[in-house]
């Protein structure tokens, strides 16, 4: 019992000293986290129905038909309107797209973010089949996730950041798929 009080005495001072200034020295600060978003894009460039749509979650959805076992046409999101300090260190990128599969069997074919409008990075597809008949979202990466990509303030703040996506139907039929939009959020420290 005394060692585990001498435990406790010892951890409360050092979480004491942690959040106590040092004279001379300034103070010491216990990590926070910071983050932007989740916002949505300003700026939808593909040859889809009705992209724009694809801009607020209001179930009002962007569309496209795919071919049997074919892919959909990429859907680049940009124009974020992040304003990402300048000194902040990027820590993870949450992306979220919220979809519907108006028919058939259609699944992620890439995920990928844009740095000044390319894709780049990891692609964090998703190999799950769409639900059918139902909206759902998929949340990619987290807040301590890059997509195996070095990210500067300036990249995060840039128009052309962003997230590139790409559907997949696997039926032998042609099928619609629907994206009602998708969300970006950006933790910093």
């Amino acid at each position: 019992m005394m060692i585990l009080n001498a435990m406790i005495r010892t951890l409360l001072s050092l979480l004491l000293a942690l959040q106590t200034p040092i004279m001379g020295t300034g103070s010491r600060k216990i990590f926070t986290a910071n983050s932007q978003g989740p916002f949505t894009a300003t700026v939808v460039t593909a040859s889809w129905t009705n992209p724009n749509n694809a801009e607020t979650c209001n179930g009002t959805f962007a569309s496209t038909n795919i071919l049997a076992n074919a892919n959909s046409s990429s859907m680049k999101l940009t124009g974020f309107g992040f304003s990402i300090p300048n000194l902040a260190t990027i820590s993870g990128i949450t992306a979220t797209i919220k979809h519907q599969a108006f028919s058939g069997n259609l699944k992620d074919q890439s995920v990928q973010l844009t740095k000044a409008g390319t894709p780049s990075g990891s692609d964090k597809a998703n190999p799950s089949l769409w639900l059918t008949g139902s909206v759902e979202t998929f949340s990619y990466g987290s807040s301590f996730d890059l997509w195996g990509q070095a990210w500067a303030p300036s990249d995060i703040n840039n128009s052309g950041f962003g997230l590139n996506l790409v559907v997949h139907n696997t039926d032998s039929i042609s099928r619609s798929a629907g994206i009602d939009c998708v969300t970006i959020t950006v933790a910093y420290q």
